[in-house]
């Protein structure tokens, strides 16, 4: 989901140009995207599909017309013949997909044009979890990799600890949550992606934790600490 939202403003700039666009994701990734993104034409790719990260999700695209692909994947252990070597050498993850994509990277903070938020959804959620007004979101499960975090201060410096779990089938349901906390402790995944790319938290603790080496780690221009 992390890279879905580093590149949504690229389709943006496509759809903006005139281009219809088709983006073929994992099918549990569905229900977040449809309605957040409508302006997407978004493809279940089925999890038992053969060849799930590559010829599937092309065949997909293939079969509704599409006329022009672009491959984001800076890397793919199995496809090693992915467009371009010199760019691959050169650029963080999150670069290479503008370069690849002929988009300027600083479109990548515009984030905010790319979404229909759900504030009833929003409201909803908070109402469930927030109890006080002081009060810490963390996320420690990223898709394929967990980072514990230290929480006993926050707890004795009078932080309600509200933790990202699945408990909404939409990852937006979290934004007004992760906008009206007073610190961010997030792992390296799709939301702390959110929280950059929208300018949330300038003015509070943000602490970001790594967990790839320097050409997996996305780009950050905010005001995080890193952990």
């Amino acid at each position: 989901m992390g890279d879905i939202i580093i590149a949504l403003p690229i389709a943006k700039f496509f759809s903006d140009s005139g281009n219809e666009v088709f983006w073929p994701i994992d099918e549990d990734f569905i229900s977040s995207f449809r309605e957040a993104v409508p302006w997407v034409n978004w493809i279940a790719v089925p999890k038992n599909a053969k060849d799930f990260f590559y010829q599937t999700p092309l065949d997909l695209l293939t079969d509704v017309g599409v006329e022009d692909a672009v491959i984001l994947y800076s890397y793919l252990s199995s496809h090693l013949d992915l467009p371009n070597k010199l760019l691959q050498g050169v650029l963080k993850f999150d670069q290479y997909k503008y370069a690849i994509s002929n988009v300027p990277f600083s479109k990548k903070w515009d984030l905010d044009n790319c979404l229909h938020r759900n504030f009833s959804r929003e409201n909803e959620l908070f109402s469930h979890l927030v109890k006080q007004e002081k009060y810490m979101v963390v996320h420690q499960v990223g898709s394929d990799k967990t980072k514990k975090f230290t929480l006993d201060g926050a707890r004795e410096n009078g932080y309600q600890i509200i933790e990202i779990s699945e408990i909404t089938d939409s990852i937006f349901d979290w934004l007004k949550i992760l906008e009206n906390a007073k610190a961010l402790v997030l792992v390296d995944s799709v939301f702390s992606n959110l929280v950059e790319q929208l300018g949330i938290g300038r003015e509070i603790p943000k602490y970001f934790g790594i967990r790839s080496n320097v050409a997996l780690t996305p780009v950050l221009l905010g005001n995080w600490h890193y952990v």
